[in-house]
């Protein structure tokens, strides 16, 4: 065998990720506000991207006014209304009300501070009075002094240790408080979360209606006061496309209003060609082309949303007529093979974005659904409206007799959708309903 160098030639067809290509995939999958704030980005880089204009939904050109003009009455628009509302804190309610208490000697405002302090977000008291006592070398009656007063604070149950410590406090300042419901929620707490009420009706010679009604009671108590204050802000989604009906026809309107209109500036284009310095002719190219390149994929990926927005409203016309009981079966390979892509572009095109329809606001995911065949020789039906009729079924199921997993299999068969047992526990526990034994009521 005779081993050395050789020097040849190969023609090869491969695909090579570049950095653009990679960056172009990451923009098709971006929604409408990283988007935004990625241009903003790439302008702040780059000095040849002139961002001309910012399009805005009426809202917020309706809060852009100047303040530097004259407040006009004739002017629907006032400043104050969009003042910003003042958040009241658990700890500020709390230090409000102790701060009427004038009988409190410094020592123990200052105890009371800092068991309010150390509430978390559901209103329980993190720490033990021991080691509050230790912590603040006051006496430990004292501690558990203000810890009572804490407690008879609003909200009623705040200060307590645990779930169990705040639903007995609610329940002890209740003004008709049922008869053996604290026993009950002391002792037996397990049971009722089980929904074990024979073992309870049993225990206190009561029956299972007084037990369904202690239960029911204890529904109307928050065990966890604190959450109240600790609401998280609303977060408003603004759809990427719009569907409107005009003319019996379905019309798709692509919602820029988000995203900066590009421009790449004329002056550094021109500038280019008549630059003499190499470096510099070199350097402004390269973000001509970076600008250019940025531009184009950003048109591409609205038209790619447009296309796929546009081929989804076309299979579901039915359901955007009807309802939610004509969703279609579709798949994301349906519209890959109609549009002549790759699943992957579909999945990226639709992650995140969302839909303005007649019928409400709606994922693009949300129209892909998988498919059951029908035994009545209908079409097949998606898995979305199987789960609709499943909770109309228990919906309308009698509350003392409720519908087991195998009577609900059966009442969709006849419907001609046949589905397993376990088919019909997996599309329950998705839809959050619980098994026939929690749902029963006495």
């Amino acid at each position: 065998m005779q081993l050395g160098l050789e020097l040849a030639q190969k023609q090869l067809l491969k695909l090579s990720m570049t950095a653009e290509l990679r960056q172009s995939i990451n923009i098709l999958s971006y929604t409408a506000a990283d988007l935004a704030a990625f241009i903003e980005d790439q302008a702040s880089e780059n000095p040849l991207i002139n961002l001309t204009d910012i399009h805005r939904s009426p809202a917020s050109l309706r809060n852009s006014h100047s303040y530097t003009q004259p407040y006009s009455t004739d002017c629907d628009y006032n400043p104050f209304d969009y003042l910003a509302a003042p958040v009241v804190t658990l700890e500020s309610h709390l230090n409000e009300q102790i701060s009427m208490f004038k009988e409190l000697t410094c020592r123990q405002q200052h105890i009371l501070t800092f068991l309010i302090g150390n509430l978390d977000q559901n209103g329980f008291l993190t720490l033990e009075a021991e080691v509050v006592s230790q912590l603040l070398n006051a006496p430990l009656l004292e501690v558990q002094s203000m810890i009572s007063t804490l407690q008879s604070l609003d909200p009623v149950g705040v200060g307590a240790r645990n779930v169990l410590e705040s639903l007995l406090l609610q329940i002890e300042k209740l003004a008709q408080k049922p008869a053996f419901l604290y026993d009950i929620v002391k002792h037996d707490i397990e049971n009722i979360a089980a929904k074990k009420y024979h073992l309870i009706a049993k225990k206190y010679s009561i029956s299972l209606q007084h037990v369904q009604e202690l239960v029911d009671h204890l529904c109307k108590l928050n065990p966890r006061p604190g959450s109240a204050f600790h609401n998280s802000p609303t977060k408003y989604i603004a759809p990427d496309v719009t569907v409107k009906k005009v003319a019996n026809e379905y019309v798709i309107v692509l919602n820029d209003y988000l995203l900066p209109t590009i421009g790449v500036d004329n002056y550094y284009k021109e500038l280019a060609t008549d630059i003499s310095c190499r470096k510099t002719n070199k350097y402004i190219r390269q973000q001509l082309n970076q600008a250019e390149w940025l531009l184009n994929s950003v048109n591409h990926r609205n038209k790619t949303i447009y296309n796929v927005s546009k081929a989804i409203v076309h299979h579901q016309k039915a359901f955007l007529d009807h309802g939610l009981s004509h969703l279609k079966p579709l798949s994301l390979k349906d519209i890959a093979l109609e549009l002549g892509c790759h699943e992957s572009t579909v999945s990226r095109a639709t992650n995140g974005k969302y839909i303005q329809t007649p019928r409400g606001l709606f994922e693009l995911k949300f129209f892909f659904t998988h498919s059951v065949n029908r035994s009545d020789g209908d079409q097949s039906t998606s898995t979305a409206f199987i789960k609709e009729q499943l909770k109309q079924l228990v919906a309308n199921e009698n509350k003392q007799k409720p519908l087991s997993d195998q009577k609900l299999a059966s009442l969709l068969a006849h419907e001609g959708i046949h589905i397993s047992r376990r088919t019909v526990v997996k599309y329950r526990e998705e839809l959050g309903i619980d098994s026939s034994s929690k749902r029963r009521r006495f």
